[in-house]
């Protein structure tokens, strides 16, 4: 996941994608609920990108870069917006929707609309990131405390079910909306930590 320039944006800038969004999902009968823009390039979680010492320690120069690969990650996805449309979990709409439509938005406005973090593709690589790095770094209490917020994972981005298909299906798939909301806040919440946890002020 490439944390490009769009995501580190100003406010004003995500305003106008924003605007260009909303009026693009009304005219194609599809309008959509902004809960949150995203957080925008003054964010103290998006400003540092420099990694602490004492969590690179030790680590050899792959581990480092992936790191550094996961840092960015956390950050994209907390300057992500998270915003519902008219579909809901009627999933199989919304992916016909997306095929007959999204093609005509520009670059910028397409890759906002993509970067929703109740997009499991999105929220899913959080969590992987994070059980990644925990097995990476040495500083023992640094992965003390990756443990102590991966524990607060929401348990809807970990378990499963299975459905009358026989496929196992993430528990976070079947919710609705407002729980959609309420569990990618709280691990935008962790992600939060996470990044102040690997980062120099």
């Amino acid at each position: 996941m490439d944390f490009d320039q769009l995501n580190k944006s100003s406010l004003e800038e995500k305003e106008k994608i924003k605007k260009e969004l909303t009026s693009f999902a009304e005219e194609y009968k599809n309008p959509l609920d902004f809960k949150n823009f995203g957080l925008d390039e003054n964010s103290e979680f998006i400003g540092s990108t420099k990694i602490k010492g004492e969590i690179l320690k030790d680590l050899s120069g792959d581990d480092r870069e992936y790191i550094r690969h996961a840092l960015e990650a956390f950050q994209s996805f907390v300057s992500g917006p998270i915003f519902t449309d008219s579909f809901h979990e009627d999933a199989s709409s919304r992916e016909k929707w997306k095929g007959d439509h999204l093609s005509k938005l520009n670059e910028k406005v397409l890759k906002y609309y993509n970067s929703n973090r109740l997009r499991v593709n999105i929220n899913s690589n959080v969590v992987y990131f994070l059980n990644e790095i925990e097995e990476i770094i040495n500083d023992s209490k640094a992965k003390e405390e990756l443990n102590n917020l991966k524990n607060k994972i929401p348990p809807e981005f970990l378990d499963k079910y299975e459905n009358e298909d026989g496929q196992t299906i993430l528990v976070y798939y079947k919710l609705p909306d407002n729980e959609k909301i309420r569990v990618v806040e709280k691990l935008t919440e962790i992600t939060e930590d996470v990044i102040s946890l690997l980062t120099e002020k």
